[in-house]
This record gives C-alpha cells, structure tokens and sequence, in this order.
C-alpha cells in the first residue's frame, strides 16, 4: 500500500468515526468504534470496519449504518477535499472480535493462575 491511501484511510476512519458519534442516531447504550479502513488503490471503494458494544446488538447496528450510508457518504463528500472521495461500505470487523475474544481467554487464564 503506499503511503498516501495509508493517509487517505485514516483520514476516512476519523471522519466516519466523528460523523457516526455526531450524526448516526445510536441508542445510547451503544458504542461503535471504527476500527479500520481499507481504501482499493484507485480510490473508488473504501471499507469501514466497525465494533459494536453489546455484542448483541452488533447486527442491529450495521443495518442502522447500512441504512445511514447515502447520509454518511454525503457529509464525508462536504468534509473531504479531495478530487475524488471513495464510496463507502461498512462490514463488522471480525479480526477484532476474535482478539478479544482470545484477550478474555488469556486473562481468564493468568487470573485462575494467581488463585
């Protein structure tokens, strides 16, 4: 990847975390978090990957987004200056939740440890 859709994609990743916490109506006990971007190298398609907290309402929430996707793209396309802002899909980050799945194992396990 070069260093300029490094840029770009994080670039994407704060603007679509600020306008989801500004803009998307979420429940309140809800948290979404943008975890990733990933930008294909003719800048045409940009993938954001998200968590949700509570796990159940992971589902609820990617359809909320998928639904709020033309309003999302609409104020990035305001926000960004850029000749050409890619379109946006939103997908569950799956890596992440198997992380911390295997981050409660291992700390199950060193807290059985020091009993």
């Amino acid at each position: 990847m070069t260093d300029r859709i490094d840029k770009i994609n994080e670039l994407i990743k704060q603007e679509v975390g600020k306008i989801i916490l500004k803009e998307v109506d979420m429940s309140k006990d809800i948290l979404v978090t943008v975890t990733k971007t990933k930008t294909s190298p003719d800048l045409q398609q940009s993938t954001v990957y998200i968590t949700t907290l509570p796990k159940q309402k992971s589902k609820d929430t990617l359809r909320e987004l998928l639904v709020s996707t033309f309003n999302i793209q609409k104020i990035l396309n305001k926000k960004l200056h850029l000749k050409q802002v890619p379109k946006i899909e939103f997908k569950q980050d799956k890596q992440a939740a198997a992380e911390q799945k295997v981050f409660e194992l291992l700390s199950k396990s060193s807290n059985e440890r020091k009993i």
